[in-house]
């Protein structure tokens, strides 16, 4: 599935069904969480951090994702924009639009 750069928060909500993704009951202060069948999170659309002391991009909108990588076939963070595997670190703060 294509997205825009940066990818739109309807984009993902649309590709993480078609992916057979469920979401998680919402809470105020935790992010959008979508599962896949056995519960492990495949895609987090998180908002605005408020506390201090943090990674300088959870002040803003962002999302992570986790898919299978071919190569290791483990549960690995991902950025289905590019199409490329990463750490925490690298692919934990991608950005994302609300709309």
């Amino acid at each position: 599935m294509p997205f825009n750069s940066p990818p739109k928060v309807s984009q993902f909500r649309a590709w993480a069904t078609s992916l057979g993704y469920t979401r998680k009951a919402e809470s105020v202060s935790a992010p959008e969480i979508w599962v896949d069948s056995e519960g492990r999170w495949r895609l987090k659309i998180k908002h605005p951090a408020e506390r201090a002391g943090l990674h300088p991009r959870s002040y803003e909108q962002r999302y992570s994702c986790r898919e299978i990588n071919p190569a290791t076939d483990q549960l690995e963070y991902y950025d289905p924009v590019t199409g490329m595997f990463g750490t925490r670190n690298s692919m934990g703060h991608l950005e994302v639009v609300i709309d």
